[in-house]
């Protein structure tokens, strides 16, 4: 069984059996999170409607999406993964450089695939949200420009109110909004009201901010092998591409920030994003290529600020958080997408278990059950996600002696091993308990623990003896007497 999730009984994909129970959602975002949501509660067959601010519900933001298994899975049971499949180049191999030119292959992309049944995929985020809102069936209940400014609690209901004065009332809000997530703050505001310091300050301030990146989509670069990750690690510095489907490119660029850049209230500006790239364009990706080739055929890039954490309030009363509103993380360990179609998962999972038991629309008593067990279910799985991301991030840019030791010599000596750390990410994966497996679901690393995923990935063969990796670790741990981690504050000079 799932963590933390109560058996579900079965409900036909067409099922119609709590149509009847007036029970109401409002989703405020049409984000990843959002959708996903959508499409579970229209398989559920209980009403909604979807609240999103901005004119378009996939605009270009130029950032791109990863789809691995755990969120493919879902996406399969929801009979959706098909039509996304058709716009991947699934990964196969990745080549890794470091700053002083030694490089190595792993097979990792392909090993897990071949675990789980399911590729690892880049898409264009606005394309992956195209095509789910594309195939939500009745489309009268997704609404754009609605931008929520309050909510309310009334007697039996929760009152949503949008800057043009419409109003929604619903039996339960779900904010899929996004990190700077309207939902999450009448969430505290409520909550203070009846408890005073409920919420505190610190809670408010969970995440921390250390990192940006620059997001970007470009075409037709020379070489640019399909189903090929080249990656380069750099000193606060990495800088990742994937290769598309269609000559494309998706690429990342993440950078530590100088000390007077790590507050919140610094703005980010895309016109700052050309003075980065520009200085950057010598630095080699592999022997082949440089940076400048793919700043140079560039047609979409964004700069944001790489928040990271988790938030402990993400549910009050009739109110509740998912996806990026209750967490976030570098783009790194590509699980940010993944873990908010977990989140729409687990709560569709719950809420059709509580309809089925209510009998009827379940009181308010009933509802903050739910959304407690929601929170019980999803925290210990978010902070261990949030923790690899953490680290990974930090030991691909070289942050401090521990992790330049660890990422530089130990790693790449044991070659696939990301097949296996990125395994353990999807240990503990939710799925809908009340549509049916997709035919790949029945890979075998599905059915084992993380030790058990190891021994199915093929391509898990270390090419060293166990001395040198006790040499590494001896290395590593003189390291980490001498230095202190996080020693410096140093960032990314702009000037390499």
């Amino acid at each position: 069984m799932d963590e933390g999730t109560r058996p579900c009984a079965s409900v036909s994909k067409n099922s119609e059996s709590t149509m009847a129970k007036p029970f109401k959602v409002v989703i405020v975002g049409g984000s990843v999170s959002g959708l996903t949501l959508a499409h579970c509660l229209d398989r559920l067959g209980v009403d909604f409607e979807l609240l999103e601010r901005d004119e378009h519900i996939a605009p270009q933001l130029g950032a791109s999406l990863g789809i691995l298994p755990n969120g493919a899975r879902i996406l399969d049971q929801l009979e959706l993964f098909d039509e996304i499949e058709k716009h991947i180049e699934p990964l196969a191999f990745a080549r890794i450089r470091y700053a002083d030119g030694f490089g190595f292959e792993s097979q990792y992309p392909k090993a897990l695939h071949e675990s789980f049944g399911y590729p690892l995929s880049f898409l264009e985020r606005q394309l992956f949200l195209q095509i789910l809102y594309d195939k939500i069936p009745r489309k009268e209940r997704l609404h754009t420009n609605k931008n929520v400014v309050s909510i309310e609690f009334r007697a039996a209901s929760a009152l949503v109110k949008t800057q043009d004065h419409q109003t929604y009332m619903a039996d339960l809000v779900v904010g899929a909004d996004g990190v700077h997530s309207i939902v999450r703050s009448e969430i505290w505001r409520l909550a203070n009201e009846v408890s005073p310091k409920l919420v505190t300050e610190q809670e408010k301030s969970s995440l921390r901010l250390e990192y940006a990146c620059i997001y970007g989509i470009s075409k037709n670069i020379p070489k640019a092998t399909p189903g090929v990750q080249r990656s380069l690690l750099d000193e606060n510095l990495t800088i990742h591409l994937i290769n598309g489907k269609g000559s494309k490119v998706f690429w990342f660029l993440i950078y530590r920030l100088p000390p007077n850049q790590r507050s919140k209230t610094w703005h980010f500006r895309d016109t700052e994003a050309i003075g980065i790239c520009e200085k950057l364009t010598s630095k080699k990706i592999d022997e082949t290529l440089s940076f400048g080739d793919i700043w140079s055929r560039c047609s979409v890039y964004k700069l944001t600020p790489l928040e990271e954490g988790m938030f402990l309030r993400c549910h009050f009363g009739r109110l509740l958080c998912i996806g990026d509103a209750i967490r976030k993380m570098a783009p790194n360990i590509g699980q940010g997408a993944n873990m908010a179609i977990e989140d729409a998962a687990v709560l569709a999972n719950l809420m059709s278990l509580t309809l089925q038991e209510a009998g009827s629309a379940p009181s308010a008593s009933e509802i903050e059950l739910m959304l407690q067990e929601f929170t019980i279910n999803r925290r210990g799985r978010t902070k261990a996600i949030c923790d690899h991301s953490e680290f990974l991030v930090r030991m691909q840019a070289n942050h401090d002696i521990v992790k330049r030791v660890l990422g530089r010599y130990l790693v790449p000596l044991l070659k696939d091993v990301p097949a296996g750390l990125l395994g353990s990410t999807l240990e503990g994966a939710q799925k809908l308990n009340f549509l049916d497996l997709g035919e790949r679901a029945s890979a075998d690393g599905w059915h084992g623990s993380f030790r058990g995923s190891l021994r199915n990935l093929k391509f898990f063969q270390p090419r060293i003896n166990l001395g040198c990796i006790f040499s590494a670790l001896a290395v590593l741990l003189m390291a980490g007497f001498v230095f202190r981690q996080d020693r410096g504050n140093g960032a990314m000079k702009h000037s390499q």
